[in-house]
């Protein structure tokens, strides 16, 4: 804009500031500028600091702060793909150099990055895009919402980005406008744009993540408000450690198969929630067995409390060789199953209500119940309805027909499993096929012989993938036989858990800024899990950080992984053992796929505010500066889908580590720091803009690992702040000192690193670590009392234990910052 534009004046205290200098652009959102400014700054940052916000902000507006990370943490690209074929002058072999185009390889590689974010992004936002039509056309745009009882400042990740939550569905839709118009933008970026330059293209990485959670909250919040979902902050304080209750039943053995089962799989709730609305209108609810996998499941469980979660999708194929659902309803799905080739196996009926999954059918929408459950009753084995409340209702009524029409059990014979292993020919395709390497032919000639002991190891290992099936050339139904060798297993399968809780509150919000100072760490573990062994692995995980005083929020699928883990003295499932509340010693689950959003950032922005006083509408290079000294992780675990690509990539812009794993050497891009570079780590003081070296901390922003030894021993690790108190940092180096020795049998290399005072140092090590300070490392101690003398600065200076603090690092309560923007000026009210 232009020096001439008419001034916007807003009074802060006793403070006017003309806020048309504190946006790129002000037209059209002069008011929404001035009641943010007037609402969420304090008078003191307003004479001390350029007010500058970035309402409905592009990649680029939030740069600066990108490219302040992105330095400290440059991307290490790990894609094999060399040949980039996006455009007409293509194909061109980058590994020889540029393209036709100028385009090289490593700005290629960020292309990848983009394109795989925005995948990530597309995927949700198509969901709460429909989510929020059904609303629209079912309430009216008028339709107001509501937050909870203990939710003040609305949806954080949303307030971050356009500076105010929606308080109606019209202006949900203008936001989830905003985002769409960033979606095209960041797609064109990514494969028809000219961008040049790696640092900018991933900025946009980061950004598409941003827009994702700022999508994911819009969907959390359409859920609360117009279908009956758990929502914590309606609450108080004293209820929520015991909110949900752990009752909520899942695995296959929890199904009562003497009722009709409908399993609904996919992203798309409403189907189910249609069911269910019709069940109760009907008076036949608990006569239905309704059970969910993946993303529904684990909202069902939020609105209806006789729901059962059965596995995740990427096991989908268990339940469905099993034949255990009369009825299958298929929205959206994150992985690939062929559902209607599997289902017509079981003579299962399947009801497909996503125009992405249409399977090459008519919209039977316009139909009439009757005529398309007489329709599927009759043999018809898949159908398309796009209307939810229609499908809801034939799915009812349809499992209802063909309950009794069905064989009681699709498991093999014992006789069956013998004459399946004599057909195997010993090439040991299926060995080579299979991802974990947990089959071959040896055990299929002990099931000839009638071991199946072999065949029941794999069940309880397999992610029923299929591939090695499709790679046998005889045709052996090996699925089958890894589950019928072992079917007590399926009876066993069975766990508690509570049902996603949504937000964290304002009230564990303040709880978290008081024992902030004590506690270790906050960890959120989100993803999808599916993968071999992922039940007792995240279990063991959320356990340890639980016990270690952390405070644990888990999101995603990956709760029922947590959820499977049961005690063998106590008997208690995990989520029975531990309170709800978002506080440390407590495991918090927020709830599916959209609740990723809600984890970790949402509460740090907040928390910011809360704690001390950052504006928090449209300022997230602000919030973002501020959580990245706070102590919080994020572990992402299972596959490495582009959903996770983007989550990750928004917490990391946020400020906070991502340990990515156990398939983390599948990400496209890291974001590692370089520990012995000490050009990357530093500060600038927040009043005198001093710029001091620091200890490496984070050291990582972004880190894979492949085994939960490494992602238990990281996390204390990456918990370092520059500036902490005394009993924190106490607290996280006896952990993290214990961590590493438990799994790798000896300290870390680095710990030396961390050290700036005595009292810092863990009591029952400082003995040890001050006679290793002097032995190893150069610092002058006194052993016998137990005193650091003069300690080694990382540039070889003996220094006063005084001086070094001084000169490593900040003490806490200094104002600190990573943009020289954000350093005080004197306050100009003051000035003489």
């Amino acid at each position: 804009m232009g020096d001439d534009q008419k001034k916007v004046i807003a009074k802060v205290g006793n403070t006017e500031v003309d806020v048309s200098k504190a946006v790129r652009d002000i037209r059209g959102i002069e008011d929404l500028v001035k009641e943010s400014v007037e609402t969420t700054w304090t008078e003191n940052v307003i004479n001390q600091m350029k007010v500058w916000l970035t309402p409905y902000p592009h990649a680029h507006d939030i740069a600066e702060w990108d490219r302040f990370l992105l330095e400290r943490y440059p991307p290490l690209y790990t894609a094999t793909i060399k040949e980039c074929q996006d455009c007409f002058q293509g194909p061109c072999n980058l590994e020889k150099g540029k393209g036709s185009c100028g385009l090289d390889l490593e700005t290629f590689q960020a292309k990848l990055s983009l394109q795989s974010a925005c995948k990530g992004l597309a995927m949700h936002l198509s969901t709460c895009k429909e989510l929020l039509d059904h609303c629209i056309k079912e309430f009216g745009k008028d339709k107001e919402i509501k937050w909870g009882n203990n939710i003040v400042y609305g949806l954080m990740n949303v307030n971050i980005l356009i500076s105010d939550s929606p308080k109606n569905l019209g202006e949900v839709r203008e936001a989830l406008t905003y985002a769409e118009g960033q979606l095209s933008e960041l797609l064109t970026a990514a494969n028809v744009g000219r961008e040049s330059s790696v640092t900018d293209l991933e900025s946009k990485v980061f950004h598409a993540g941003s827009v994702l959670l700022f999508v994911m909250d819009l969907t959390e919040w359409l859920k609360y408000n117009f279908f009956d979902f758990a929502w914590g902050p309606d609450k108080d304080l004293m209820d929520i450690p015991a909110f949900p209750p752990p009752t909520t039943e899942g695995g296959l053995g929890s199904v009562d198969t003497s009722k009709p089962v409908l399993v609904f799989m996919g992203n798309d709730f409403l189907p189910a929630w249609m069911a269910v609305k019709y069940m109760k209108d009907n008076g036949i609810e608990g006569k239905i067995e309704v059970t969910g996998i993946g993303s529904t499941g684990h909202d069902m469980i939020r609105f209806y409390d006789k729901a059962k979660v059965l596995t995740s999708p990427t096991r989908a194929n268990k339940v469905l060789r099993l034949g255990m659902g009369d009825v299958i309803v298929l929205s959206d799905i994150c992985c690939k199953v062929d559902v209607m080739e599997e289902a017509i196996k079981t003579d299962t009926r399947v009801i497909t209500t996503s125009f992405n999954h249409t399977y090459g059918l008519d919209d039977r929408a316009l139909d009439s119940v009757d005529e398309i459950v007489n329709d599927l009753e009759k043999g018809t084995p898949i159908v398309m309805i796009s209307d939810p409340r229609k499908a809801g209702e034939v799915a009812v009524k349809l499992a209802q027909k063909m309950k009794g029409k069905r064989k009681d059990s699709y498991l093999l014979t014992a006789e069956d499993i013998k004459r399946y292993a004599s057909k195997c020919t010993d090439c040991d395709a299926c060995s080579r096929a299979c991802p974990a390497s947990l089959i071959n032919c040896e055990a299929l000639k002990a099931a000839k012989e009638g071991d199946f002991t072999r065949l029941a190891d794999v069940h309880e290992k397999s992610m029923y993938c299929g591939k090695c099936e499709q790679a046998c050339p005889e045709g052996i139904p090996l699925m089958d036989m890894f589950l019928s060798a072992n079917p007590q297993a399926i009876k066993e399968d069975y766990f508690k858990m509570r049902a996603g809780r949504g937000p964290i509150t304002n009230l564990e919000v303040r709880d978290i800024a008081i024992t902030m100072f004590s506690m270790p760490s906050a960890v959120a573990i989100i993803g999808c899990g599916n993968y071999p062994g992922a039940e007792s692995e995240v279990a063991e995980m959320a356990r340890e950080f639980v016990q270690s005083n952390y405070s644990v929020a888990v999101a995603g699928c990956i709760a029922q992984d947590v959820a499977r883990y049961k005690d063998p003295k106590t008997g208690k499932f995990l989520f029975e053992a531990y309170p709800a509340l978002y506080n440390p010693r407590c495991l918090t689950n927020c709830g599916g796929c959209s609740a990723q959003s809600l984890v970790s950032t949402a509460p740090y922005y907040k928390l910011g505010y809360v704690a001390f006083r950052n504006p928090y509408k449209s300022t997230l290079a602000q919030e973002a500066d501020f959580i990245y000294r706070f102590a919080s992780v994020v572990i992402m675990w299972g596959p490495a889908t582009d959903l996770a690509y983007a989550v990750a990539a928004a917490h990391a812009r946020a400020g906070i580590p991502v340990i990515v794993g156990p398939n983390g050497s599948k990400f496209k891009r890291y974001l590692l720091g370089n520990k012995y570079d000490r050009s990357k780590w530093w500060g600038l003081h927040g009043n005198t803009g001093e710029k001091r070296e620091t200890e490496p901390t984070p050291e990582h922003l972004l880190i894979p690992v492949e085994t939960i030894d490494e992602a238990i021993a990281l996390v204390p690790k990456l918990s370092f702040t520059t500036q902490e108190m005394d009993v924190s940092r106490q607290n996280k180096f006896d952990l993290y000192l214990n961590a590493y020795k438990k799994r790798f049998g000896e300290w870390p290399d680095d710990w030396h690193l961390f050290v700036k005072k005595e009292a810092e140092l863990p009591i029952t090590k400082k003995a040890k670590i001050i006679r290793l300070l002097e032995e190893e490392h150069g610092w002058e101690v006194d052993k016998k009392r137990g005193r650091i003398l003069k300690a080694k600065h990382r540039d070889g200076r003996l220094m006063e234990p005084g001086d070094f603090v001084e000169n490593y690092g900040f003490r806490p309560g200094q104002y600190l910052t990573g943009l020289s923007r954000f350093v005080y000026k004197p306050r100009s009210d003051r000035e003489k």
